[in-house]
């Protein structure tokens, strides 16, 4: 069984030095580490460790109790902080960032390799349920759509309005392809704003396309260094984009794609509630 990444987040040089040996000597992986708020919330968005060890007395603008409530928020990942002597008001902050555990200077491997090990094992406890939860509601959303007497194209349009209001983005677009399978056209599209949608992509060159050949999702969380990303809807801003195929049995229909502005915004739980909502989709 692999084990878990850790990223270490601390601004003093020794003692990150000496957690980050800790941590490799119980056998973890420390894919990054960071000195600050601002370098904790950019490294998290790109190395997606399974938990944080933040300090909660970090230098700068950013304390570690503002990156860790970032963290949680944008991207899931639990976070234990570290702490020696802390005021009140400090501690009342990072309680309210429902952190996974407390570590308090100086800690020996058997406090770290526990209060990680019960972090990992709570996080990964309520990931499910909420997964499992919200899985649930969306299907019964979908279910409710599918069951209204309206015409294709109006229940094509709502389940894209649901799609960007549940997954908290800023586009979906549904395409099909054309009678050759070269290309890849615009369906339908719900978004939050104006946005220039090409009618047609290249089946070859284009996620959506991506996904309809190989009948799997496609995420791309930094979208603009994929190799089949879009050009003009990089710079229109979108950062994230996952597309899931839609099928009917052994048949494949299309493909619905939700894009955000945010960078890493597709979580592997958000992305099972998408494609439960697009196998709901083949029921068109």
């Amino acid at each position: 069984m692999a084990k878990a990444n850790i990223m270490v987040v601390e601004d003093a040089m020794i003692v990150s030095m000496d957690i980050q040996r800790r941590l490799k000597g119980l056998g973890y992986e420390v894919p990054a580490t960071a000195v600050s708020g601002e370098e904790a919330i950019e490294k998290a968005g790109k190395s997606h460790p399974d938990l944080v060890l933040m300090d909660i007395c970090l230098k700068g603008k950013m304390d570690g109790v503002q990156a860790a409530e970032q963290i949680r928020k944008r991207f899931n990942i639990p976070i234990v902080f570290l702490t020696a002597m802390s005021d009140d008001e400090t501690l009342r902050r990072a309680t309210l960032t429902e952190p996974f555990g407390y570590l308090l200077k100086p800690f020996d491997e058997r406090d770290l390799r526990t209060t990680i090990e019960i972090a990992l094992y709570k996080h990964q406890a309520e990931a499910k349920m909420k997964g499992e939860s919200e899985q649930r509601a969306a299907l019964l959303e979908v279910a409710r759509i599918l069951a209204q007497p309206w015409s294709f194209q109006e229940k094509c349009k709502t389940v894209l309005q649901a799609l960007v209001r549940i997954a908290e983005a800023d586009l979906a677009t549904l395409r099909v392809p054309d009678a050759n399978g070269q290309v890849m056209r615009l369906a339908a599209w719900s978004g939050t704003a104006k946005w220039e949608r090409p009618e047609t992509v290249p089946a070859n060159k284009s996620l959506s396309g991506k996904a309809f050949q190989t009948k799997q999702p496609v995420v791309a969380n930094d979208y603009a260094a994929h190799a089949n990303a879009d050009a003009s809807a990089v710079t229109q801003g979108l950062k994230s984009v996952v597309s899931l195929p839609i099928k009917a049995g052994n048949n494949m229909l299309g493909v619905v794609s939700v894009a955000s502005k945010e960078p890493s915004h597709f979580t592997p739980w958000s992305v099972r509630v998408l494609t439960a909502i697009a196998d709901g989709l083949g029921g068109l």
